[in-house]
């Protein structure tokens, strides 16, 4: 269905570029759920602490020295009363950065932080990132001791990937190599669809060799305890087991947590690699544009932003990542901030335009997706269906406002996972801001939006080799 709100955009792009929309019921606008938010909105947001919920007001803790740090301490998470509808069809994984290029063959930590800590609660629903697709535990740790980094608080938050037991609180304590992913006010989404913030988020540094037996250690009465490879996930061959715990393993049965943490220290200070890395917040970032971007990006006070880090050398200050997300959805407004300034993407939305923007969601539910075939891959003999894919976005283009949702397809031959030889194939609905769209070729959609990652540059229908393993 072609509304005016397409027709600006559809006349300075090539009539072949434009396949005729499969005519479908009108729009679908969610107005109750709309005003229901716009209510809960009024009504503020939720504080949590233990035993039960109390209304009140955000305290984003700051980072401008340890003293400040002691503060995270007295905050629990907090929920917005908002849920995100579209994260089941949401783009790529956020990017956080650090790491080494290679680690001691002992302890597998991280480019400057390492702790001993306790589980204090382990948090009774799953999460996910707000551009991430995989499910999390989320673990709220207390730091007893800090064998290596600067600034860390003493009560932080750890992300642990959803088939890994979460159950280490059975342990006294836990040696962990830890990577920052989050500053404050990290939003995550709960299982039931409200996004949570979190005064500080972290995960556990992964080693390609020793994914999660090189980064966490778990000590029960001051000794190594071994018992943490029978949980749930964490299960390792008892053969590897006793490999990497003899030469190539820095603890041995029966250590105690001093001795694993003086080896520990000994590496680090014989590592000519090695750069000691701090935890960071807002105050890291000085300039008075940086600061009113935080501001701006506060949760739900001009919308929902994904944050993300990525730090462009090894214990450098991190760059932190801002996308506004719409309904569960990418869009093309982004922030970058550095220690050097603020980097715009795309056009700010306004709170007008959020107030009517195109239902992405409900297009897709209209679209029966499975009921769709690739147009441009001519013969599917031989051919079976190993992933269709789906995504929206949002995009503001000379003041208008735009919604793209890309179906993709990938065959392989004979339907086996394994098959050296993909056939990829893709088709493009593009969304007025009135709700009226149109299916549309690809390089219309550039010609639109220009250059973007919604426009997936596998070529169609040709055999493409994949790289196995």
């Amino acid at each position: 269905m072609r509304g005016d709100g397409l027709l600006d955009a559809l006349e300075h792009i090539d009539p072949e570029l434009i396949r005729e929309a499969d005519r479908r019921p009108g729009w679908i606008r969610w107005t109750a759920v709309a005003a229901c938010l716009a209510v809960l909105v009024g009504l503020g947001l939720l504080w949590l602490r233990p035993g039960g919920e109390q209304p009140g007001a955000i305290l984003g803790p700051t980072l401008s020295g340890a003293p400040v740090l002691d503060r995270v301490e007295l905050v629990d998470y907090t929920v917005h009363p908002e849920k995100i509808t579209g994260w089941d069809w949401m783009g790529a994984d956020p990017v956080s950065g650090g790491g080494a290029a290679e680690c001691p063959p002992a302890f597998a930590f991280n480019i400057g932080i390492v702790a001993e800590a306790r589980v204090v609660e382990i948090l009774p629903d799953m999460y996910r990132e707000l551009g991430h697709g995989s499910a999390f535990h989320i673990l709220k740790l207390e730091i007893l001791d800090v064998v290596s980094g600067k600034n860390v608080p003493k009560t932080l938050y750890l992300r642990l990937e959803g088939y890994l037991s979460p159950e280490l609180d059975r342990f006294d304590s836990l040696l962990l190599s830890m990577e920052q992913v989050g500053l404050e006010d990290h939003l995550m989404v709960r299982e039931d669809g409200y996004m949570v913030s979190f005064p500080m988020m972290f995960r556990v540094y992964h080693h390609f060799s020793l994914p999660h037996y090189g980064s966490v250690l778990a000590f029960t009465d001051g000794s190594l305890d071994l018992a943490l490879w029978e949980l749930d996930g964490w299960e390792i061959d008892e053969e590897y087991l006793d490999y990497v715990l003899g030469d190539h393993y820095i603890a041995d049965e029966g250590d105690t947590a001093e001795t694993v943490k003086e080896a520990v220290r000994q590496q680090i200070q014989e590592s000519e690699w090695f750069q000691e890395m701090a935890v960071y917040g807002k105050d890291a970032y000085p300039t008075e544009e940086a600061r009113q971007v935080f501001s701006y990006v506060q949760p739900l006070e001009h919308g929902t932003f994904r944050q993300s880090l990525r730090r462009a050398t090894p214990g450098a200050v991190p760059v932190v990542f801002f996308t506004r997300k719409i309904d569960g959805f990418d869009t093309s407004e982004q922030i970058r901030v550095d220690q050097e300034g603020v980097t715009y993407q795309g056009e700010a939305f306004t709170q007008e335009e959020l107030a009517r923007m195109p239902d992405l969601a409900a297009l897709i539910a209209q679209l029966r997706t499975q009921e769709l075939e690739p147009p441009h891959i001519q013969d599917l003999e031989g051919k079976k269906l190993f992933h269709q894919g789906i995504v929206g976005k949002y995009f503001k283009v000379a003041g208008q406002v735009y919604g793209v949702v890309r179906v993709s397809w990938e065959y392989h031959e004979d339907g086996q996972w394994n098959s050296t030889i993909a056939y990829y194939d893709a088709v493009f609905y593009l969304v007025g801001a009135d709700g009226s769209y149109q299916t549309v070729e690809r390089e219309a959609v550039r010609k639109l939006v220009g250059e973007d990652t919604i426009l997936w540059y596998s070529e169609y229908g040709v055999g493409v080799e994949l790289a196995m393993q």
